[in-house]
């Protein structure tokens, strides 16, 4: 009798083949994911970047109407200089609100990339800071 040296070695070569191409792409699609997360977290902190510079340029233009007000109080000025210091304040006020959108998207877009909701308790990095989280809740 001949002894069988190579017995099974077809099918385990061809399921150790298997297994590596599953593998890769395993590895490729995590690669992807990563990617996506990474794509969207620098997103979603330019979002928070906007938010922040349309806070202070809200907060800004609050404090120029009050300056009209009272120069129109006085009698410094005159009301069409006030109209448009007020409308000015609305504009700022428009574009809080949307960088505020545009925040809460992106956030909602990093959610999802990473398939689970973001709150207090996770990385910093990934939560609106403290200061415009405060000033938000005392604007409503």
């Amino acid at each position: 009798m001949l002894p069988v040296f190579n017995q099974n070695q077809g099918p385990i070569a061809e399921a150790e083949a298997r297994r590596r191409e599953v593998a890769a792409q395993f590895l490729a699609l995590q690669a992807g994911i990563i990617e996506q997360s990474r794509a969207t977290l620098t997103r979603y902190r330019g979002a928070l970047g906007a938010l922040d510079a349309a806070r202070s340029g809200a907060e800004l233009q609050a404090k120029r109407l009050g300056q009209a007000r009272r120069a129109v109080a006085v009698g410094e000025s005159d009301t069409v200089v006030l109209a448009q210091a007020q409308l000015q304040d609305l504009s700022a006020q428009q574009g809080l609100l949307d960088s505020l959108t545009n925040a809460q998207t992106a956030l909602g877009a990093l959610e999802d990339s990473i398939q689970r909701p973001l709150d207090d308790g996770d990385v910093g990095s990934f939560t609106f800071p403290a200061a415009l989280r405060n000033s938000m809740q005392a604007a409503n």
